[in-house]
């Protein structure tokens, strides 16, 4: 008897102390709940395996983005290349065409020019292709780098002739084994043709053409 009062009292002491803590029907954990456990050491490796590959081929999958960029630019670079080297060529074939259009109508004033004067047409009828008078008039046409115009009547020709005799002056003395080409068959104006000389007194010398209100006066050319 004294021990089943004990017992009362210790059950409601514990009720007692557990106040508001009772314990719940929740609280417990189900028979039927998962159990979470730590990886074993095979799991770990093999999710670091699987990390691992997919952060390769990540990588693998950039690089070749990029390569793939690279190239698509290099293509491009080499597609514009050849674009701008065919528009070169192009271009240079047509200019060529023009500029050899257009020599052959110059030849044909500058023919038509000269013959009408009876001393230089006469010289160019008598004459091959090969002698200095017809050297002369090829060169103002095709080589002269002043690129003057030619005059279709006397009217405004007397440059053109100046020129043209200078011309002729150059290939009929072998000019090109002059000691001083005097600036002969240059760009210079025609009256610019020399170049001055000064002797051992100091005296200045013009040789080549001398011009007076841009006409030719005297041609000094020594043979020396």
């Amino acid at each position: 008897c004294k021990n089943s009062e004990y017992l009362g009292s210790s059950i409601t002491t514990m009720n007692d102390d557990t106040g508001s803590n009772d314990v719940k029907e929740s609280d417990f954990v189900s028979d039927d709940a998962p159990v979470h456990s730590l990886p074993t050491p095979e799991e770990v490796r093999t999710n670091a395996a699987i990390r691992s590959s997919e952060s390769g081929s990540a990588e693998r999958e950039t690089r070749a983005r990029h390569r793939n960029r690279k190239l698509g630019i290099c293509g491009a670079i080499l597609c514009a290349l050849g674009l701008i080297i065919s528009l070169s060529i192009f271009l240079s074939d047509r200019g060529t065409s023009s500029k050899d259009e257009e020599d052959a109508l110059r030849e044909g004033w500058a023919k038509s020019f000269l013959l009408k004067d009876p001393l230089i047409g006469t010289a160019l009828e008598d004459n091959g292709e090969d002698s200095p008078h017809w050297r002369a008039m090829n060169w103002l046409v095709r080589d002269d780098p002043l690129r003057m115009k030619i005059p279709r009547n006397s009217e405004n020709g007397e440059e053109f002739i100046q020129r043209y005799i200078l011309t002729l002056l150059y290939f009929s003395t072998e000019g090109e084994n002059w000691n001083n080409d005097m600036r002969f068959l240059t760009k210079a104006d025609t009256c610019d043709w020399n170049r001055r000389f000064a002797d051992g007194s100091e005296n200045i010398f013009i040789l080549g053409a001398r011009c007076e209100n841009n006409v030719v006066k005297q041609i000094w050319i020594p043979m020396v």
